[in-house]
């Protein structure tokens, strides 16, 4: 639920301001969008006319994924979303590109249990039988606080139609996964819980490349 509270307590800011006080910050833009981040929405108002603008956002995703590591195999559920507060400058006056930058508060989060094979998990080359190895677990651990950087096309604010093609492309920073693996028989063995570090150490190599997580969307806004 906390997921939703900044872009909505920033849709209810800007729309009461701008009803009750004549634009004081010019003009009011909602819009939906889909994209690698999720299903979300984002509120726009102009700072300077056709030049920068002030966005807040926020969005959502829930899925679930299988995964092998090191022999392992995982049932990972994914949870992707985040709120972000960014500007853009639009470097071409009466054209829709623009340069994006700000932060984002990151959701981002994966949650994974092994799952045995033939009754045995097999961690970094050594087989362990489900009773031996306990439960094994593990989550990821991001950044809460990403900075973001990206173009776009379109502008929520701008003359024209009040309804608006947006497209944007970037790519938030929020370092390493920071997986940790946990075993319940872990405690009492101490070979497997260095296996299991040695397994851990190889699903945060091979999942280095999301220090940069992508970010590409489409949406539709409309300017009030």
């Amino acid at each position: 639920m906390r997921k939703y509270l900044l872009p909505a307590s920033c849709f209810w800011f800007l729309a009461v301001t701008h009803a009750a006080h004549a634009d004081p910050f010019g003009a009011v833009a909602l819009g939906l969008d889909v994209g690698t981040y999720g299903i979300g929405g984002t509120a726009t108002t102009d700072l300077v006319p056709g030049r920068l603008n002030l966005n807040f956002g926020g969005s959502a995703f829930n899925y679930g994924t299988n995964f092998t590591a090191d022999s392992a195999k995982f049932k990972a559920d994914a949870t992707l979303g985040g709120e972000e507060i960014t500007l853009s400058a639009f470097p071409l006056p009466g054209y829709g590109f623009n340069v994006t930058a700000g932060l984002v508060l990151n959701q981002n989060d994966v949650k994974a249990t092994a799952r045995p094979q033939d009754e045995t998990y097999t961690f970094n080359g050594t087989t362990y039988t489900a009773a031996e190895a306990g439960t094994v677990s593990g989550k990821t651990h991001f950044n809460s606080v990403a900075p973001y950087v990206g173009i776009g096309w379109g502008n929520p604010v701008g003359p024209g139609s009040p309804l608006t093609f947006i497209l944007k492309a970037g790519a938030m920073y929020e370092a390493g996964p920071g997986v940790r693996l946990i075993a319940t028989g872990a405690a009492a063995n101490p070979l497997l819980a260095s296996n299991l570090a040695a397994t851990q150490a190889t699903i945060n190599h091979d999942l280095n490349f999301l220090s940069w997580y992508p970010t590409i969307s489409i949406g539709l806004s409309y300017r009030f």
